[in-house]
């Protein structure tokens, strides 16, 4: 009977131990789970960040190809322009008729 009770008694110590080692791996992985929750919200929040100023430097570049393009357009029939003249101004000084 004796050695019985000492055995339940060690055994229940045991069972004492553990539950205390579980309960301090449930507290660690409470707060690794809340650490990693942390982390995973700033990665998301820096990818909302990034998304944003990708969004935003699309946009730019959009506005900067088109007035590229509105200014070429200018200056190519500006270009035109002055050929036509000097072209109209040359067969005029020739005295030639001018052929359209």
């Amino acid at each position: 009977e004796k050695k019985h009770e000492e055995l339940a008694q060690s055994l229940a110590s045991e069972v004492d131990e553990l539950q205390a080692k579980l309960r301090d791996l449930k507290t660690a992985l409470a707060a690794k789970s809340s650490e990693v929750a942390g982390v995973q919200r700033k990665h998301e929040e820096a990818a909302k960040r990034l998304a944003s100023q990708v969004a935003e430097l699309q946009r730019k570049l959009e506005e900067t190809a088109t007035s590229l393009a509105s200014e070429a357009a200018s200056q190519i029939a500006k270009d035109e322009v002055v050929k036509l003249r000097q072209f109209t101004t040359r067969e005029v000084r020739s005295g030639e008729p001018l052929m359209w």
